[in-house]
Formats: structure tokens, C-alpha cells, sequence
């Protein structure tokens, strides 16, 4: 079977004396780990292509349960990428949050993370870097179900939250008369729930708006 896709490479890693295992974020068919054969032996296999973080189109063939990568080409290249290590921090924590993740191939997940990466390239405010991380990770909890999007207090729904409240099943806010001293919790303050409620249901403003790096460090 042959597989022609969008994808974003999210790790490379050495895989014998003269390949590379890539791990791709597929645009219709999810996570993939596919084997480079040959690409550290010759420079023209993949002509350098194999760069986490850019738009690729790739062609892949899959032999039982291996996939091998066979052909890839760079659609889009962000060389800024590099230039901050807050950005390198930010893309290192999504792709480990990324493979650590089971589930099916989802479309506006890859769209989000190809908007993540062409809004990093450009930005230069380390506030607007975080900001940026922490709607992605926001997103990626409300998709999985473990962060509930009610922004009253989840018991009562009247109180103003202020905790944050884990648990086994999830994420979720409440107020101080029903908080439960078993449960885990963190206080959280008008800001924190300022940006919780603008990034759940974010309007084309919230990219724009601009939150102290003490606030998204307390987030």
C-alpha cells in the first residue's frame, strides 16, 4: 500500500549504522513511524528534507507493519524556527504531548499545529510564543475530553471558580464552597480565567490580545 500525504515531522531518530526512524504528523492518516532507509548513507536520498517542523508532502510505503518513507518534498519552510529557544522548548513539549497521544487521524489537529508553526516562525514577543503554547495545549485537552469547557463552577454552576480541580476523569473549575480538600487543586486568579474562557471559544481577537508573561507563566 502506498500513502500520499501532508505531513510534519515531529522526531527524527538514528535507526541502525545508515538510516533514520521519523515520526510524522499526517494531515489524513495521523501518526506514522516510518524507517529513512539510507538517509544518513547518501545526502541525495532525501536531499536534507528530513527537518521537523516544516509543511512536507511525503509518499510512504508500507510493508506488513513498517512503513518507509520513499519521497519528500518541502511545501513550506520556516527558517526562523531556530533563532529562539523558547520556540525549540515550545515545539520539543508539542511533539512529546503529540506521541504520547492514541487516537485516530484528526484533521483540524494537524491544521492547528501547521497554524502553530507558521504564527511561531513569525513572532518575535516570548509572551505571544507562550500564549500561543498554551491555547495548543488548552485545544488538545478539550479534544481528548479531560478538560471540561464549562467556565462556572462545575458543582453548583453559580459560584465564581476560583480552583482549578484534578482528578481521575478530568479537568474542571469550581468555587470555594464546593471545593473538596481531597481533591487536587490550584487557586487561579481573574486573569488565569480571562484567557481560559477567551482561548476555549477564541474569537480572530484573541491572537491579537496581549497577556503579561507573568500571567501565562502562572497558567
Amino acid at each position: 500500500m502506498e500513502i500520499s500525504d501532508y505531513g510534519i515531522i515531529l522526531r527524527c531518530s538514528d535507526y541502525r549504522e545508515n538510516d533514520i526512524l521519523v515520526d510524522i504528523y499526517t494531515k489524513k492518516n495521523g501518526i506514522i513511524k516510518a524507517c529513512a532507509f539510507g538517509a544518513k548513507k547518501s545526502k541525495k536520498r532525501f536531499c536534507g528534507n528530513l527537518i521537523p517542523y516544516q509543511l512536507l508532502l511525503i509518499r510512504l510505503k508500507n510493508y506488513r507493519d513498517l512503513f518507509t518513507l520513499e519521497e519528500i518534498n518541502v511545501v513550506r519552510y520556516f527558517p526562523n524556527l531556530t533563532k529562539s529557544l523558547t520556540v525549540l522548548k515550545i515545539l520539543f513539549n508539542i511533539s512529546n504531548i503529540m506521541l504520547s497521544r492514541k487516537g485516530y487521524a484528526e484533521e483540524a489537529i494537524f491544521k492547528l499545529l501547521y497554524f502553530l508553526i507558521f504564527t511561531l516562525n513569525k513572532s518575535v514577543s516570548r509572551e505571544d510564543q507562550v500564549k500561543l503554547y498554551l491555547f495548543f495545549c488548552f485545544y488538545l485537552l478539550k479534544k481528548d475530553g479531560v478538560l471540561l469547557s464549562k467556565t462556572g463552577c462545575v458543582r453548583c454552576n453559580k459560584g465564581l471558580p476560583d480552583y482549578i480541580v484534578t482528578d481521575n476523569n478530568g479537568m474542571y473549575l469550581k468555587c470555594s464552597s464546593c471545593l473538596n480538600n481531597n481533591e487536587f487543586f490550584s487557586k487561579i486568579d481573574k486573569d488565569f480565567i480571562d484567557f481560559f474562557m477567551s482561548s476555549l471559544k477564541p474569537e480572530k481577537t484573541f491572537f491579537e490580545r496581549s497577556f503579561t508573561f507573568q500571567t501565562l507563566k502562572n497558567i
